[in-house]
């Protein structure tokens, strides 16, 4: 388990040179597949326009901060804003991203399908929060100030993140006033 500092991460341009994102963690194995087989990130949207493609990946995007967005499918148009549940789409889907009330920064997790599988939840909480890993891979970034009780106490700043909780280990949260906290799971296949 380790501590990610959100000063730290790479930035990285979107595939399709729309804006940037900054990674948090991935996992790549050039034997298994030339791109990632999964990532964590979280991306400054600062215009409207078209989401990048990526064929074979299951994605799930969730609002940290900013005025929402209206993503347009060929299918439906789904609304996500801070508080919303995390949305979940494939990576294929044709989407475009209208900003309702300016800039906006998300958090992303992808996997490569017949790889892995993810899951992503949002926990708000005042007080303590114990989070118990049960999946391969658990990570947990914070989008407030909380401490973090495990071999000692840390101090989360918002978009730090917790990386390779182990399957079983339980980690507790602790903020004064109402935190938010998005609980990513990662399985192989």
């Amino acid at each position: 388990m380790k501590v990610l500092r959100a000063d730290r991460y790479a930035t990285v341009p979107w595939r399709n040179g729309g804006g940037t994102t900054r990674e948090i963690a991935s996992f790549r194995d050039l034997e298994l597949h030339h791109d990632f087989l999964w990532r964590l990130s979280i991306a400054n949207v600062d215009r409207s326009g078209p989401f990048s493609r990526f064929d074979g990946v299951d994605r799930t995007l969730a609002m940290l901060s900013g005025g929402g967005m209206l993503l347009r499918s060929p299918a439906k148009d789904t609304p996500v804003k801070a508080g919303t549940l995390p949305y979940a789409f494939d990576g294929e889907t044709e989407i475009a991203c209208e900003l309702l009330a300016g800039p906006t920064i998300d958090l992303n997790v992808m996997t490569r399908r017949g790889y892995c599988t993810h899951s992503m939840r949002r926990e708000r909480f005042a007080g303590w929060l114990p989070v118990k890993a049960s999946a391969d891979r658990t990570m947990v970034v914070s989008n407030s100030v909380v401490e973090l009780s495990a071999l000692g106490r840390d101090r989360l700043a918002p978009l730090d993140a917790v990386a390779d909780i182990a399957p079983g280990v339980t980690l507790e949260f602790f903020s004064d006033s109402v935190a938010e906290i998005f609980i990513i799971e990662l399985t192989g296949r």
